[in-house]
């Protein structure tokens, strides 16, 4: 028996590529051979729950750290509250990992999947697996761990700022029958240049690929003689440019009568004053702009791929310092479903873009040419196919 461990304590939120991985997942599990188990937050939404159940999904709310409450604490790596984060983290993994075995026969091949770790997870893995090589049960298990790490320095020339990435993820290429993969070609360059072996890239997990093509088809056939713009999509953060959508709304409905749909998509997760208003402003203008489209939940994979499959082109409001040495998503579905992007600045996105010959124009006051809408689609690639692998397939396969 095939089994297929995934150990992910950011499931906890109904937003986010946590949640949008267990959307895949539960679009696949009905096509492969493989038992799966999913430990994920003891906190994890009720919503989320739920859905996994529906979908006849394995869930077991595991682990009670807070994922990312160390996440912009770099420079503090070596505090005394990162350090109680770290072993509190081991033990649960290893607990996991323990419970995972209980239910496995001598000789029954177990892949463990840890779909998104930065370095002070990679440090509590280190610590769990360690103290696990003594674990009668785990030795005789054909155990395999696949750790995809998503996040690099923000300050990746400083050597300071590099040293917690440096140190925690080489602590892994020492242990056996662990494989490290990085989520882009920029994080793997950054990687291998402090000396980490890393195995290759994992695929996005976005959407469950292979399932698109017809689905996808079947809405860009359907007539359509208006333009869709995509000014948002995903949880509601000031970084992301959430407070400008109001401003932004206004003045392209101002442009455009009936010809364009407006749609806006997010999750309000963590709110602030600043958030709440923006959110008052768009339920205001929902009310008065006939071509605007409001979405307050987030979207099912089958949304997802009919919103992204009529969208002509993608307004990315993100502020480009907050995410030019952070990786999103948006790129690869925007490449995904060949659609052209308007972003604020220069950043990771416009170097991924450059890498994936995607059209994208740059532009302080969004505001985009008629060539832009014309552009020619992404170019096929080497590294782009790696990225839109079927992910379970993937996990087998390498």
């Amino acid at each position: 028996m095939q089994r297929l461990a995934i150990i992910d304590p950011g499931l906890y939120e109904v937003g986010g590529h946590h949640a949008a991985l267990l959307n895949t997942i539960a679009v696949k599990e009905q096509e492969i051979p493989v038992e799966i188990t999913i430990y994920s937050s003891l906190h994890i939404a009720e919503e989320l729950h739920d859905f996994a159940h529906r979908q006849n999904l394995k869930i077991n709310p595991w682990f009670n750290s807070n994922f990312y409450q160390h996440f912009d604490d770099n420079a503090n790596f070596k505090s005394a509250a990162i350090n109680a984060f770290i072993r509190g983290l081991a033990l649960e993994f290893k607990s996991a990992i323990v419970d995972m075995l209980a239910g496995v026969a001598v000789g029954d091949n177990v892949i463990f999947w840890y779909p998104c770790v930065n370095w002070e997870h990679a440090s509590a893995l280190s610590l769990a697996l360690s103290q696990l090589v003594d674990f009668q049960q785990y030795v005789d298990c054909a155990c395999k761990h696949k750790i995809c790490s998503m996040f690099m320095s923000q300050q990746p020339e400083q050597k300071f700022a590099n040293l917690p990435y440096e140190t925690s993820f080489r602590r892994l290429n020492k242990l056996s029958n662990v494989e490290l993969f990085a989520s882009d070609w920029e994080l793997r360059e950054y990687l291998e240049s402090l000396n980490i072996k890393v195995s290759g890239i994992h695929p996005c997990y976005l959407l469950p690929w292979s399932c698109i093509k017809s689905a996808k088809e079947k809405y860009v056939s359907a007539e359509n003689s208006s333009r869709t713009f995509l000014l948002y999509m995903g949880d509601a953060k000031e970084n992301k440019g959430f407070t400008l959508l109001p401003a932004l709304i206004q003045s392209l409905s101002a442009k455009h009568s009936k010809d364009v749909k407006f749609v806006v998509q997010y999750t309000m997760t963590w709110s602030s004053p600043e958030l709440a208003k923006a959110e008052q402003q768009l339920n205001e203008l929902v009310e008065q702009i006939e071509n605007f489209e409001l979405h307050k939940a987030f979207w099912s994979v089958g949304e997802l791929i009919r919103i992204l499959s009529s969208t002509d082109l993608i307004f990315c409001t993100y502020e480009a310092s907050a995410y030019y040495f952070k990786s999103s998503g948006l790129a690869w579905l925007a490449s995904f479903f060949n659609i052209p992007v308007l972003l604020r600045g220069e950043s990771w996105l416009t170097r991924e873009f450059s890498r994936l010959h995607h059209p994208f124009e740059v532009s302080p006051t969004l505001t985009y040419s008629t060539q832009l809408l014309e552009k020619a689609i992404s170019q096929t690639t080497e590294y782009r196919s790696s990225l839109f692998l079927e992910p379970i397939d993937w996990l087998y396969e390498n």
